[in-house]
């Protein structure tokens, strides 16, 4: 049950994964897109593989992996339509 009383299915041991969690806007940016780059962290993470946030923002945008908006870090943090598309096969 959601805390708004929406009832909900829970797959796995979320217990047990929820260390490896954390909020996005962690870098010195502070993107709020970058639910990709977070999830990569934390599944790095999982193989004891321990990079933060910050790391693999930095590994994305010096790869030209990540979209990146100046001054607006609501819209940065994504991945680049075309790298998607590039890399869609």
């Amino acid at each position: 049950m959601l805390p708004d009383g929406e009832p909900t299915l829970q797959i796995g041991e979320v217990a047990r994964y929820a260390a490896f969690n954390h909020r996005q806007g962690d870098s010195p940016e502070h993107e709020r897109g970058d639910c990709g780059i977070v999830c990569c962290a934390d599944v790095l993470s999982q193989f004891g593989v321990r990079r933060t946030e910050a790391e693999v923002v930095w590994h994305a945008t010096e790869c030209e992996e990540l979209h990146v908006v100046a001054g607006d870090p609501k819209s940065s943090g994504g991945t680049l339509p075309a790298w998607r598309l590039d890399h869609a096969a």
